[in-house]
Protein backbone atom coordinates (compact mmCIF):
# COMPACT_ATOMS: atom_id res chain seq x y z
CA UNK A 1 0.00 0.00 0.00
CA UNK A 2 1.36 3.30 -1.34
CA UNK A 3 2.06 6.06 1.74
CA UNK A 4 1.34 9.66 1.66
CA UNK A 5 4.26 10.94 3.20
CA UNK A 6 3.10 14.39 4.01
CA UNK A 7 -0.27 12.94 5.63
CA UNK A 8 0.95 9.64 6.85
CA UNK A 9 -2.44 8.48 5.75
CA UNK A 10 -2.41 5.33 3.49
CA UNK A 11 -4.29 5.72 0.51
CA UNK A 12 -6.29 2.74 1.19
CA UNK A 13 -6.88 4.40 4.59
CA UNK A 14 -4.31 2.78 6.52
CA UNK A 15 -2.25 4.98 9.65
CA UNK A 16 1.43 4.64 9.22
CA UNK A 17 3.37 6.30 12.72
CA UNK A 18 5.62 8.82 10.79
CA UNK A 19 9.40 8.69 12.80
CA UNK A 20 10.59 11.70 14.77
CA UNK A 21 13.11 13.47 12.71
CA UNK A 22 16.47 14.27 14.69
CA UNK A 23 16.77 17.64 16.49
CA UNK A 24 20.23 19.51 15.99
CA UNK A 25 21.44 20.71 19.31
CA UNK A 26 21.28 24.41 19.93
CA UNK A 27 18.95 24.61 17.45
CA UNK A 28 15.77 26.15 18.74
CA UNK A 29 14.43 28.03 16.24
CA UNK A 30 12.93 24.69 14.76
CA UNK A 31 10.65 23.82 17.68
CA UNK A 32 9.94 26.69 19.93
CA UNK A 33 8.79 30.08 18.30
CA UNK A 34 10.72 33.38 18.90
CA UNK A 35 8.33 36.11 20.48
CA UNK A 36 8.45 39.15 18.09
CA UNK A 37 9.91 42.64 19.58
CA UNK A 38 6.40 44.46 19.90
CA UNK A 39 4.91 41.82 22.30
CA UNK A 40 8.15 41.78 24.48
CA UNK A 41 7.68 45.41 24.79
CA UNK A 42 4.10 45.29 25.65
CA UNK A 43 4.85 42.20 28.38
CA UNK A 44 7.53 44.19 29.94
CA UNK A 45 5.34 47.39 30.87
CA UNK A 46 2.56 44.98 31.77
CA UNK A 47 4.74 43.70 34.29
CA UNK A 48 5.63 47.00 35.37
CA UNK A 49 2.13 48.59 35.62
CA UNK A 50 1.97 45.63 38.41
CA UNK A 51 5.14 46.19 39.82
CA UNK A 52 3.65 49.82 40.50
CA UNK A 53 0.09 48.61 41.83
CA UNK A 54 1.92 46.59 44.33
CA UNK A 55 4.13 48.99 45.34
CA UNK A 56 0.68 51.92 45.77
CA UNK A 57 -0.81 49.03 47.80
CA UNK A 58 1.66 48.04 50.06
CA UNK A 59 2.72 51.78 50.68
CA UNK A 60 -1.52 52.94 51.48
CA UNK A 61 -1.29 49.61 53.27
CA UNK A 62 1.91 50.97 55.49
CA UNK A 63 0.20 54.79 55.96
CA UNK A 64 -3.15 52.78 57.30
CA UNK A 65 -0.81 51.12 59.59
CA UNK A 66 1.08 53.75 60.73
CA UNK A 67 -2.28 56.02 61.52
CA UNK A 68 -4.14 53.21 62.95
CA UNK A 69 -2.03 54.01 66.54
CA UNK A 70 -2.86 57.52 66.57
CA UNK A 71 -6.43 56.70 66.37
CA UNK A 72 -6.49 54.11 68.67
CA UNK A 73 -4.83 55.95 71.48
CA UNK A 74 -6.08 56.30 74.73
CA UNK A 75 -8.75 59.04 74.96
CA UNK A 76 -7.86 61.98 77.38
CA UNK A 77 -9.09 62.37 80.89
CA UNK A 78 -10.69 65.67 79.98
CA UNK A 79 -14.61 65.42 78.76
CA UNK A 80 -15.48 66.24 75.29
CA UNK A 81 -16.19 69.87 74.87
CA UNK A 82 -20.35 70.35 73.82
CA UNK A 83 -21.61 71.57 70.97
CA UNK A 84 -20.83 75.10 71.00
CA UNK A 85 -18.39 75.45 74.37
CA UNK A 86 -15.32 77.32 74.40
CA UNK A 87 -12.08 75.18 75.10
CA UNK A 88 -11.31 78.51 77.50
CA UNK A 89 -14.43 81.00 78.65
CA UNK A 90 -13.83 84.39 76.50
CA UNK A 91 -12.01 86.83 78.89
CA UNK A 92 -14.42 89.45 81.10
CA UNK A 93 -14.32 92.70 79.18
CA UNK A 94 -14.08 91.66 75.42
CA UNK A 95 -15.98 93.01 72.94
CA UNK A 96 -19.34 92.17 71.88
CA UNK A 97 -19.22 88.87 70.27
CA UNK A 98 -21.73 90.66 67.50
CA UNK A 99 -21.60 94.82 67.37
CA UNK A 100 -24.87 96.36 67.80
CA UNK A 101 -26.42 98.14 65.26
CA UNK A 102 -29.66 100.02 66.66
CA UNK A 103 -29.16 103.22 65.74
CA UNK A 104 -27.66 104.53 62.30
CA UNK A 105 -24.48 105.92 61.86
CA UNK A 106 -25.63 109.83 61.74
CA UNK A 107 -27.73 109.66 64.67
CA UNK A 108 -26.88 111.54 68.10
CA UNK A 109 -26.56 108.26 69.33
CA UNK A 110 -24.12 106.26 67.13
CA UNK A 111 -21.19 107.78 69.93
CA UNK A 112 -23.05 105.57 72.46
CA UNK A 113 -23.40 102.59 70.60
CA UNK A 114 -19.81 102.66 69.32
CA UNK A 115 -18.64 103.02 72.66
CA UNK A 116 -20.63 100.21 73.67
CA UNK A 117 -19.56 97.59 70.62
CA UNK A 118 -16.36 98.49 72.17
CA UNK A 119 -16.94 97.28 75.33
CA UNK A 120 -16.75 100.51 77.36
CA UNK A 121 -19.65 100.19 79.18
CA UNK A 122 -19.43 103.15 81.88
CA UNK A 123 -18.43 105.41 78.63
CA UNK A 124 -21.46 104.36 76.83
CA UNK A 125 -23.20 105.42 80.20
CA UNK A 126 -21.66 108.54 80.56
CA UNK A 127 -22.24 109.30 76.17
CA UNK A 128 -25.75 108.39 76.79
CA UNK A 129 -26.51 111.24 79.46
CA UNK A 130 -24.90 114.33 77.88
CA UNK A 131 -26.91 117.62 77.22
CA UNK A 132 -26.86 117.01 73.87
CA UNK A 133 -29.31 113.75 73.96
CA UNK A 134 -32.45 114.79 74.98
CA UNK A 135 -35.11 112.62 77.25
CA UNK A 136 -37.56 112.51 74.27
CA UNK A 137 -34.45 111.12 72.26
CA UNK A 138 -33.89 108.68 75.07
CA UNK A 139 -37.41 107.28 75.31
CA UNK A 140 -37.51 106.76 71.66
CA UNK A 141 -38.29 102.65 71.00
CA UNK A 142 -34.18 102.56 69.56
CA UNK A 143 -33.22 104.84 72.48
CA UNK A 144 -34.85 102.55 74.86
CA UNK A 145 -33.42 99.32 73.36
CA UNK A 146 -29.59 101.04 73.01
CA UNK A 147 -30.74 101.26 76.99
CA UNK A 148 -31.09 97.73 77.59
CA UNK A 149 -27.97 96.72 75.63
CA UNK A 150 -26.06 98.84 77.60
CA UNK A 151 -27.55 96.87 80.55
CA UNK A 152 -27.08 93.46 78.92
CA UNK A 153 -23.62 93.91 77.99
CA UNK A 154 -23.03 94.98 81.57
CA UNK A 155 -24.50 92.20 82.80
CA UNK A 156 -22.45 89.82 80.43
CA UNK A 157 -19.25 91.72 80.87
CA UNK A 158 -19.23 90.84 84.87
CA UNK A 159 -21.06 87.67 84.32
CA UNK A 160 -22.55 87.54 88.09
CA UNK A 161 -26.12 86.65 89.00
CA UNK A 162 -27.59 88.49 91.75
CA UNK A 163 -26.84 85.95 94.56
CA UNK A 164 -25.00 87.69 97.29
CA UNK A 165 -26.64 90.35 99.14
CA UNK A 166 -24.38 92.82 98.21
CA UNK A 167 -24.77 92.32 94.25
CA UNK A 168 -28.64 92.25 94.73
CA UNK A 169 -29.01 95.47 96.28
CA UNK A 170 -26.95 96.91 93.79
CA UNK A 171 -28.41 94.98 90.71
CA UNK A 172 -31.90 94.80 91.30
CA UNK A 173 -32.72 97.87 93.49
CA UNK A 174 -30.48 100.21 93.13
CA UNK A 175 -29.18 100.77 89.80
CA UNK A 176 -32.96 100.69 88.19
CA UNK A 177 -33.89 102.97 90.84
CA UNK A 178 -31.07 105.60 89.53
CA UNK A 179 -31.97 105.05 85.53
CA UNK A 180 -35.59 106.09 86.81
CA UNK A 181 -34.78 109.10 87.74
CA UNK A 182 -35.96 111.46 84.88
CA UNK A 183 -34.07 113.52 83.34
CA UNK A 184 -36.71 116.12 81.60
CA UNK A 185 -37.47 119.60 83.36
CA UNK A 186 -39.01 119.28 86.74
CA UNK A 187 -43.04 120.15 86.26
CA UNK A 188 -42.90 121.33 89.86
CA UNK A 189 -41.00 122.80 92.97
CA UNK A 190 -41.42 119.18 94.79
CA UNK A 191 -40.30 117.37 91.53
CA UNK A 192 -37.16 119.15 91.54
CA UNK A 193 -36.37 118.63 95.46
CA UNK A 194 -36.82 115.01 94.76
CA UNK A 195 -34.45 114.79 91.97
CA UNK A 196 -32.00 116.51 94.57
CA UNK A 197 -33.23 113.86 97.41
CA UNK A 198 -32.81 110.87 94.79
CA UNK A 199 -29.42 111.37 94.17
CA UNK A 200 -28.27 112.33 97.67
CA UNK A 201 -30.29 108.70 98.12
CA UNK A 202 -27.86 107.46 95.66
CA UNK A 203 -24.49 108.81 97.42
CA UNK A 204 -25.55 107.03 100.80
CA UNK A 205 -26.08 103.74 98.83
CA UNK A 206 -22.95 103.91 97.39
CA UNK A 207 -21.60 104.45 100.76
CA UNK A 208 -22.85 101.29 102.24
CA UNK A 209 -20.19 99.20 100.47
CA UNK A 210 -17.61 101.80 100.55
CA UNK A 211 -15.82 99.38 103.20
CA UNK A 212 -16.94 96.01 102.62
CA UNK A 213 -14.80 93.66 101.15
CA UNK A 214 -16.44 93.01 97.74
CA UNK A 215 -15.47 89.95 94.84
CA UNK A 216 -14.71 91.09 91.78
CA UNK A 217 -17.44 90.78 90.08
CA UNK A 218 -19.51 92.78 92.95
CA UNK A 219 -16.84 95.96 92.64
CA UNK A 220 -17.40 95.91 88.86
CA UNK A 221 -20.99 96.15 89.64
CA UNK A 222 -20.39 99.25 92.26
CA UNK A 223 -17.94 100.59 90.14
CA UNK A 224 -20.77 101.17 87.01
CA UNK A 225 -23.34 102.29 89.90
CA UNK A 226 -21.03 105.13 90.25
CA UNK A 227 -20.39 105.99 86.77
CA UNK A 228 -24.04 105.80 86.43
CA UNK A 229 -24.55 108.18 89.19
CA UNK A 230 -21.57 110.92 87.95
CA UNK A 231 -22.93 110.48 84.51
CA UNK A 232 -26.89 111.52 85.38
CA UNK A 233 -25.55 114.16 87.91
CA UNK A 234 -23.40 115.81 84.87
CA UNK A 235 -26.47 115.93 82.87
CA UNK A 236 -29.08 116.60 85.39
CA UNK A 237 -27.71 119.51 87.48
CA UNK A 238 -27.86 121.93 84.84
CA UNK A 239 -31.26 121.04 84.20
CA UNK A 240 -32.36 121.95 87.70
CA UNK A 241 -30.36 124.94 88.12
CA UNK A 242 -32.33 126.13 84.92
CA UNK A 243 -35.79 124.75 86.35
CA UNK A 244 -35.34 126.34 89.49
CA UNK A 245 -34.82 130.00 87.64
CA UNK A 246 -38.26 128.65 85.72
CA UNK A 247 -40.40 128.05 88.83
CA UNK A 248 -39.38 129.14 92.40
CA UNK A 249 -37.99 132.54 91.49
CA UNK A 250 -41.06 133.60 89.59
CA UNK A 251 -43.17 132.57 92.91
CA UNK A 252 -40.97 135.30 94.71
CA UNK A 253 -42.40 138.07 92.52
CA UNK A 254 -44.92 138.78 95.79
CA UNK A 255 -42.30 139.72 97.39
CA UNK A 256 -40.68 142.18 94.63
CA UNK A 257 -37.99 139.70 94.12
CA UNK A 258 -37.24 138.91 90.47
CA UNK A 259 -34.16 136.69 88.86
CA UNK A 260 -32.45 134.92 85.79
CA UNK A 261 -30.00 131.90 86.08
CA UNK A 262 -27.33 132.37 83.14
CA UNK A 263 -23.80 131.30 82.91
CA UNK A 264 -22.13 128.22 81.79
CA UNK A 265 -23.67 125.27 83.14
CA UNK A 266 -26.92 127.74 84.49
CA UNK A 267 -24.47 127.92 87.70
CA UNK A 268 -24.77 131.57 88.18
CA UNK A 269 -28.04 133.41 89.60
CA UNK A 270 -28.84 137.29 89.65
CA UNK A 271 -31.71 138.39 92.25
CA UNK A 272 -33.44 142.12 91.51
CA UNK A 273 -35.60 143.76 94.19
CA UNK A 274 -35.69 147.39 95.20
CA UNK A 275 -34.44 146.63 98.64
CA UNK A 276 -31.32 145.14 97.77
CA UNK A 277 -30.08 149.20 97.51
CA UNK A 278 -29.59 148.16 101.06
CA UNK A 279 -26.57 145.51 101.94
CA UNK A 280 -28.34 144.56 104.99
CA UNK A 281 -31.07 143.69 103.04
CA UNK A 282 -28.84 141.86 100.37
CA UNK A 283 -26.95 139.77 103.28
CA UNK A 284 -30.26 138.56 104.82
CA UNK A 285 -31.24 137.33 101.25
CA UNK A 286 -28.20 135.61 100.65
CA UNK A 287 -28.37 133.77 104.14
CA UNK A 288 -32.03 132.30 103.43
CA UNK A 289 -30.99 131.63 99.82
CA UNK A 290 -27.61 129.72 100.00
CA UNK A 291 -28.56 126.55 101.17
CA UNK A 292 -30.89 126.04 98.31
CA UNK A 293 -28.14 127.20 95.74
CA UNK A 294 -25.51 125.24 97.51
CA UNK A 295 -27.64 121.94 96.98
CA UNK A 296 -28.10 122.93 93.33
CA UNK A 297 -24.30 123.48 93.30
CA UNK A 298 -24.98 127.28 91.71
CA UNK A 299 -21.49 129.15 92.17
CA UNK A 300 -22.42 132.80 92.28
CA UNK A 301 -25.41 134.85 93.37
CA UNK A 302 -25.43 138.73 92.36
CA UNK A 303 -27.95 141.15 93.55
CA UNK A 304 -29.16 144.47 92.01
CA UNK A 305 -31.31 147.01 93.12
CA UNK A 306 -32.55 148.11 89.66
CA UNK A 307 -31.45 145.39 86.51
CA UNK A 308 -29.08 147.18 84.15
CA UNK A 309 -29.00 150.09 87.06
CA UNK A 310 -26.45 150.85 90.03
CA UNK A 311 -24.16 148.59 91.41
CA UNK A 312 -24.16 144.76 91.71
CA UNK A 313 -23.16 142.79 94.58
CA UNK A 314 -22.20 139.37 94.26
CA UNK A 315 -21.33 136.31 96.18
CA UNK A 316 -19.01 133.38 95.32
CA UNK A 317 -19.81 130.12 96.63
CA UNK A 318 -18.13 126.79 96.36
CA UNK A 319 -20.49 123.38 95.97
CA UNK A 320 -19.15 120.14 95.00
CA UNK A 321 -18.98 120.33 91.11
CA UNK A 322 -21.51 118.34 89.40
CA UNK A 323 -19.78 114.99 89.08
CA UNK A 324 -18.95 114.94 92.96
CA UNK A 325 -20.95 112.37 94.58
CA UNK A 326 -22.54 112.98 98.03
CA UNK A 327 -24.71 113.92 100.14
CA UNK A 328 -25.52 117.22 102.61
CA UNK A 329 -26.27 116.63 106.65
CA UNK A 330 -27.26 120.29 107.28
CA UNK A 331 -24.49 122.85 106.07
CA UNK A 332 -22.09 120.04 105.50
CA UNK A 333 -21.49 118.32 102.53
CA UNK A 334 -19.95 114.41 102.63
CA UNK A 335 -18.45 113.44 99.59
CA UNK A 336 -18.69 109.57 98.60
CA UNK A 337 -15.84 107.72 97.08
Amino acid sequence: MAIDRESGIGRAGGVHRRQAQPIERGDWSKSVPRPSRWFAGVLVLLLGGLTLLGCDKSDATKTETTQVPAQSSAPSSAPPLQKGAYETPPPTGQKPPKPYAIVGRDDSLTPVQDALNAGDVDRATSLLYLPSITEERRQRPDGKALIAAIQSESDRQIGLDAGSEEASRIKLDWQPTLDAIPTRVPESVDDLWKRVSDFEEAARQLEETANIQLKPPERQLRDHFKASIIAKQRLLFPVLRRAYGQIIIPSMSDMGISGRVGGAGNRAVTWTAAAFVNQVEIETAQRGMSPNLTKLRFTRSAYEWARGIGGVYTYSMRPPSDDVIGYWEGFVFKPVQ
